[in-house]
Parts: C-alpha cells; structure tokens; sequence
C-alpha cells in the first residue's frame, strides 16, 4: 500500500483507539491489533509478549487500588473499598494502552524506513532524517551490546562472581557501547558534512507511485473512517463505568457503527489475505 493511505489509516486507528472507553471498541481494537501483528509480523511481533501482559495486569490492578468509586464493593484494604466498578475499568484501560501499544508496532511494521522519508522527506527533512536514523541506531546498538556480552562471557569475564559481578560486566559492556555508539555519531556527522549535507536544498527519490488498488483502498479507509466518526459524535462510543457499568447498546446504529469500526481495524488482515491469495493464484497460473 502506498505511504499516505497507511499513514493515515494508522494514524486514524490510534487515536480512535486512544481515546475511546467503550468496551466494544477496546475489544475490537485488542483484537484487531492481535491479529494485525500476527499477519504482519508473524511470531517475531510477539517475542516481547511478557511486557505486554505485564503492562495489562498492572495497569488493571492498579486503578482499583487507586479509584473507589463504584456501588459493588468486592472487599476492603484496610478502610479503603475495592469496587466491582474499578477493576472493570482498570481493565478497560489496560486494554486500550495494550491494543494501541500493539498498533504502534504494526504500525512500525508497514511504515518501514524508506516509507517515512517518503511521507517527511521534503516537507520535514530533518525530522526524518533524525526518525530513520533512530530506526537503525537503536537495533544496532541493541545488537553490538549482545556481541558484547557474548565476547565477556567468552573470555570469562563476570562468570562466577555472583550478582555484583554480573552487574559489573553488564556496566562495562553498556559504557564501551555507548562510547563506541558516540565515536559511530561523530564519524556518521563528519561523514555527512564531507559530503556537502546541509549545504544547497536536498533531493528526494519517491519510488512509491499511487496505483487504482492505492486509491481503492484510501476510499474504503476514508468511507469506514467516516461512519465511525459519525458514530462517535452521535454518541455510539459513550460508556460510563460509574457508579455502575451501563448497558451495552445494540441498537442498528450501534450495531453498524461496531461493525464499520471492526472492519476498520481489521483491513490490513484483509490487505495481506487479499495479497496472499493473489500470490498463490499467480504461482498456480505458472
């Protein structure tokens, strides 16, 4: 897909799901953000799952052990309620700071680095300049600290001291790489300056070119994206939690608006199956 259409669609999904505590849409933005990484990035995107469900649990826990709001009380901390009303918000929370954790790394996943020059290239130069090289500084260093590590560990260094010890070679190997990520900076600066950067206004190499299927998809974006922001400002979205969680409307404007909404979300599942169909019928036509 074209750079502007999924910058956008990702840009739209995030703040949608960042500012909506209705429990339909955090489960279908959970799910739909669930599903869009396991398309896109396959099990690699889930190899930091434990942050994830550690984020959720503590977010979750902590709201009812903060808020006391609510007329269904579970039990007392000393003087202090843990309602009913509280731990179902808790949750909600946590659900949405998980599903727009997850959209931002699918996000990362399609918005590769060529993608973001294209989108801040000639508008924000240095912007994306400093983004791309972000992109590529932070594995690298992340990276040259685990060859590091192996290295001591290979020389001995650390092993069998205990907890200081450890410690102590995992502070060495963090100060030789942030020195050695400075010594790269320089170099990368003084390497740029050699080469006249900064010195008349830069070009910019667009290989992206919007085709029928860009335009198609940006239509079906702006079509559901509408209908949901209709729905959000007739009030589909509305849900309140205190003093008791309200009912859960599934009316047919409600219904619609769910329906347009998980659609939404689930669009790059769609584009991929799409996509692998297509592969598989050219490969079977040969």
């Amino acid at each position: 897909m074209h750079p502007i259409p999924a910058a956008v669609y990702f840009a739209a999904v995030i703040v949608i799901s960042m500012f909506t505590m209705h429990p339909v849409f955090i489960i279908l933005s959970l799910a739909g953000s669930v599903l869009g990484c396991a398309v896109l990035g396959g099990r690699k995107a889930f190899s930091g799952w434990p942050f994830y469900v550690i984020v959720f649990l503590l977010t979750a826990l902590i709201n009812p052990l903060v808020v006391h709001r609510g007329q269904t009380v579970l039990f007392y901390i000393g003087l202090r309620a843990v309602t009913a009303e509280a731990l179902i918000y808790g949750f909600a929370a946590a659900g949405v700071l998980v599903s727009v954790l997850m959209w931002f790394k699918c996000m990362g996943l399609v918005l590769t680095d060529d993608k973001i020059m294209y989108l801040f290239g000639r508008t924000l130069p240095k912007t994306a300049l400093v983004i791309s090289a972000a992109t590529r500084l932070v594995p690298l260093f992340v990276r040259q600290i685990r060859v590091s590590a192996d290295t001591q560990k290979c020389m001995g260094a650390g092993t069998g001291k205990g907890m200081r010890g450890r410690i102590s070679m995992a502070a060495r190997v963090f100060s030789a790489n942030i020195s050695r990520s400075l010594e790269d900076a320089v170099e990368t600066a003084a390497s740029m300056r050699a080469r006249g950067y900064g010195a008349a206004k830069r070009s910019s190499y667009a290989p992206f070119k919007a085709g029928a299927s860009d335009i198609l998809s940006g239509a079906v974006i702006a079509l559901l994206l509408a209908a949901v922001i209709y729905g959000l400002i007739s009030g589909a979205a509305e849900f309140s939690y205190y003093p008791s969680p309200a009912l859960v409307a599934a009316d047919p404007h409600s219904l619609t608006i769910y329906i347009c909404y998980g659609l939404l979300l689930l669009l790059p599942v769609l584009t991929s199956a799409a996509g692998r169909i297509k592969w598989k019928y050219c490969m079977s036509a040969i």
